[in-house]
This record gives C-alpha cells, structure tokens and sequence, in this order.
C-alpha cells in the first residue's frame, strides 16, 4: 500500500506544471553557494526529481523567457507557447533584443516585415505573416509589455493598468491652462516620392530609379503644436548629410539637425527641446507649460526644465491618445504632398525655352543643389520650404480637433473657423491639376511613408538590419564600434569616387568655364591665363568626344518610361 501510494504521488507530481515564476525560484535556490538537495526542492515544490534537473538544466533559455513577460505572465505561464514556426520566431526574437537594446523603435508592421524576410530566407514558402499570426506571436513571446512605438489597433481600452496611469495623466494635466498644453510627435516623410512609383521625371533613368532606392529618401519632420491651436513650434527637419549641398549660400527656413539614419534619438531630442521648443516658449509665455510625448526610444525621460515639464503617455496608446497622431500629422502630409507635385507640375507648364534655360541653369550648380525649379527631384532645402509652408495651412481647427478626439480632458474653447483639411479636400485639389490619377492613386501617395505601410517598413527595415549587422560586429571580439564607425566612412569615401561616366564629368566643367570666363580669372592669372584657358578647352573637347562615344555605345533600344510630363500634356492636348 506504501509503494503504491509512493507510485502515485509521483504520477501526480509528473503532471504538476510549474509557473515560470514557481521556475524562477528553484533556480535562484539551486544557484545559491550550498545550494539544497534536488531531492529536498522536489519535495518542497511536489513535482519529481526529474522536473527539478530539467529546470535546472534549462535554466537560461527560461531565464529568457521570463525576462520578456511581466510579473502577472510569470505567475500563470508554465513556459512560452510553441508555435509552427518556432525557429523563425526565435531568430525574429534575437532580433527584436538586438533592435531594442539599441533603444530603436520597432512597430508591429518593422516586426511582420522582418519576418517575412527571415521566411524567405529560411525557405517557408507558406508562411503568410499575417496580422492574426503577429498577435499570436506577441502573445506567445509575452511581448505584450515592450513598448512597440506606433502601434494601432491593439490597445485594450478596458485594461486596469493602462486606464490608472492615464489618470495619472489627466490629474496632471489638469494642473495647466490649455493654451499651455503642447504635444510633440516626429514622422518620417519620403521627400521626393511622387504618385506611382512608376511615374519619372523626363530626364531620370527607370533602370536606376525603381524600386527602393526611391523610397530610402526620406526625412525626419518633428511636429508640435498646443491644444488651442494657437501656437504651432515651428518645424523642425532632421536629415542624414551634416551640410546638405543644396543650402551652401542659402539659408534654411526651419531647424535643421542631422543624424546619421535621420531619425529621432536622445541626443536630437534633446537638441530640438534646447534649440527650438524652449526659445520658443520663452517667447511666448512665462507660465508653466506642459509637453505630452510618447514614450518612443528616442526620447529623453521625463524632465522639468524652467517652466517646462514634460510627461509620458502611457505604453502602446499613442494611436488611441496622441493628438499628433490623431489628423496633425497626417494634414501636414496631405499638404506637403499635394504641394509637392504642384510644384513638379508648375515646372512642365513653363515654356519650353524656359524649361530648357533652367535646366541648363541647374546643370552649372553644384552637384545635388538644383532641385524642382530645375527640373530635378526635390532637395531637401526644397522638402523644407514645402513643408514649413504646408505648416502654415494647418489650421487652429485641425490641431483642436486632434486633441479633442484624443480626450486628453483639456477644457477647449472652440472658436468658429473654416474646417479642417481632409481626405476628400485633398482629392479634390488634385483633380484641379487636370491629370490621370485615380483616387485610390492619390490614398496609396499619401500613406506611402505612414508608419505601417509596407514601403515605409521595408525601407526602415533595411536600415535596421545594417545597424543589426553593425552591433553584431561591434561585439565580435578585435572589433569596437569606433572600427565600425571607421569602416562605414572609408566605403562612403569609395562610393564618392565611383566613375560616373564621361557625360557627368562635362557637366561639372560648365561652372568652371563659367568662372574662367570671368573679368578676375585673367586678372589673377595674368600671363599664365591664356596657356590655363587653352588646356582647359582642350580637356573639354575630349571629355565632349569621349562623351559622344560613350553615348553611342550605350544606345540600345528600351521602352520609354511615363513622365509627369507625358500625363500633364495628354491631358491638354
């Protein structure tokens, strides 16, 4: 009767499952200077001496498990649920740890896309990475509490936790006239995209101008506004070159702050709260203010500074309670694009003369200065003018609306204006500009860089697998990031030296004919100037023959690519 009783204590404590947290624990035990028997932890736990080595022997790969749950999942979950493709997920999990180590933002459309390609890659060809599939995968890995900035459509409105610290919030915000609430947000915007990637300039090559190439041309705007309306922080950009080639001898019509991928991180934060949010304060009021952001890896903590406080919106409700999320953004976008391919189009309505003396004019700039008023894509000075004048339309309307759609429990007086910019107002300026665009053309050209659209995180996602690649070198052994640093500049040094053909090194002489031209060149060089003159002439007449030559050789018959100037005149013709 003994061994039977014996017998089934055990069969009882085989099917005992313990917590993760319950896991935890025996490990701690275990791990202990004299640590107790495995046969007195099995006891005291009630599960077999087998359970006990087991967890030991596991004893990292649940220590990792448990580090991405909360306290309430370690106390329920006996260990993570296994899925149908697990290796993929924990290759796609090893990567998620790399990104948000680096204080990256990763949104749920950066995780689906990551893996798809690791799917690829792995070769499951019927692994579909659907939306379904990633909150299986979220709940499974207990990712519930990382903050994945940019999320939608997956706040839980009900939950305790979440409703608790945004009345933490309401009962500071409280505290602060309306007119003193403000709320920043950054977006990423492709500054040179125009509707349909298959739609070119005349003078640009389909081959070398399809695909991604076009869509890894993006900015960072920063947007910030008070609750009222009433007071709209001016731009701020944020770009990759430290001095843009287009704003020699010019100046910029916003902040501009540079970052190495263009995107927000502590120090840029930092930057625009010292140069540009704070002066702008200053001038305006002296009474307290408080600045709402979301709780985004690039941002700083939560500060007071002067009269300025700055307070987080809880994890993962940004696109539930963040007012610049909520129309801000998403009208300034609307204008900037509309803009944008206005201007393009002013461009081709011009005489042809006229036309042709401005790009002639743009060809004597300096390589990457001429823009839209030449005939070439858009610079980034361009991309600035557009969007600060875009910033100006943003009505006091819209922004109110924004905030009163996030309930934020800001008390605002509503003053009678025109409304607010739309959708529908948006397609209906494009049809005035009399060319073939279908509206779900012009609704695929505004939400191409939204955060979860599928350009917009392939785009990203490139980006972040070169900074993956880079820390995993950074951590090899021989190898510090200050090497990976110095790696990055030499292949920038040799892509600045690619051959570009003989036709672009023509190009670049005719502002050196230009300056040999002028009055102070034979005045400087006195008896020297004309043998200067004639070697240079010389150079230019075989850098004109080996152009030709180049040329005929590189006729081959293609198709033509559609041009903006194509569908404009079609149109009028």
């Amino acid at each position: 009767m003994k061994c039977f009783l014996q017998n089934l204590q055990l069969i009882m404590s085989a099917k005992k499952q313990l917590t993760l947290k319950r896991k935890l624990e025996i490990i701690e035990d275990l791990s202990q200077d004299n640590p107790p028997s495995k046969r007195c932890m099995s006891r005291k736990y009630e599960v077999s001496d087998f359970t006990i080595r087991s967890i030991w022997k596991n004893k990292d790969t649940i220590k990792r498990q448990a580090a991405l749950l909360t306290n309430d999942l370690q106390d329920t979950l006996s260990k993570l649920p296994q899925a149908k493709y697990s290796d993929l997920e924990e290759k796609l999990l090893e990567w998620i740890e790399v990104i948000r180590t680096a204080n990256l933002p990763v949104s749920p459309s950066l995780i689906v896309a990551k893996a798809k390609e690791l799917a690829v890659t792995m070769s499951y060809d019927d692994f579909k990475g659907s939306w379904g599939w990633y909150r299986r995968f979220k709940r499974r890995r207990g990712l519930q509490h990382i903050v994945l900035h940019g999320e939608g459509g997956e706040v839980d409105k009900t939950d305790p936790k979440t409703l608790s610290n945004l009345k933490v919030l309401y009962d500071e915000i409280s505290k602060y006239e309306p007119d003193c609430i403000y709320n920043m947000d950054e977006t990423g915007l492709f500054f040179r995209i125009l509707p349909k990637y298959s739609v070119l300039l005349p003078d640009e090559d389909a081959a070398t101008t399809r695909g991604r190439k076009k869509a890894k041309e993006r900015l960072t705007l920063v947007v910030c506004a008070n609750s009222t309306g009433t007071h709209k922080i001016p731009l701020c950009m944020i770009g990759k070159p430290k001095i843009p080639t287009c704003i020699k001898g010019r100046k910029w019509p916003l902040k501009y702050m540079d970052q190495r991928r263009a995107w927000m991180d502590r120090f840029t934060c930092s930057k625009w709260f010292d140069e540009v949010f704070l002066p702008e304060i200053k001038k305006r009021t002296g009474r307290p203010v408080l600045l709402i952001m979301d709780n985004a890896p690039g941002h700083f903590t939560t500060i007071q500074k002067q009269n300025v406080t700055i307070k987080f919106l809880p994890a993962n409700v940004t696109s539930w309670k963040q007012p610049c999320d909520l129309g801000i953004i998403s009208a300034l976008k609307c204008r900037y694009k509309f803009m944008h391919l206005k201007r393009v189009l002013d461009f081709y309505q011009l005489d042809a003369d006229v036309r042709q003396s401005l790009k002639e004019q743009g060809a004597r700039k300096p390589r990457g200065s001429a823009g839209i008023d030449h005939g070439k894509p858009a610079t980034l000075l361009d991309a600035a003018n557009i969007a600060t004048k875009a910033w100006e339309l943003i009505t006091a309307t819209t922004i109110q609306n924004a905030f009163q759609k996030a309930d934020l429990h800001i008390n605002i007086t509503r003053e009678s204006e025109n409304p607010s910019f739309t959708f529908d107002d948006l397609t209906s300026e494009f049809l005035k500009l009399n060319i073939e665009i279908a509206e779900e053309d012009i609704q695929e050209y505004v939400n191409v860089d939204n955060e979860n659209n599928a350009a917009f995180s392939e785009s990203i996602l490139e980006e972040v697998n070169e900074i993956t690649q880079e820390i995993t070198q950074s951590e090899m052994p021989g190898c510090s990031s200050s090497l990976v640093e110095e790696t990055d500049l030499s292949e920038e040094v040799q892509e600045a030296v690619v051959f570009k053909g003989y036709k672009s090194m023509l190009l670049t002489t005719v502002e050196l004919d230009d300056q040999l031209s002028c009055p102070g060149a034979m005045t400087v060089a006195k008896k020297s100037y004309n043998e200067l003159k004639a070697s240079f002439e010389h150079f230019q007449h075989l850098l004109k023959k080996a152009s030709t030559e180049e040329e005929e050789q590189a006729k081959t018959p293609k198709k033509r690519q559609a041009t903006l100037f194509d569908m404009f005149h079609k149109n009028n013709n």
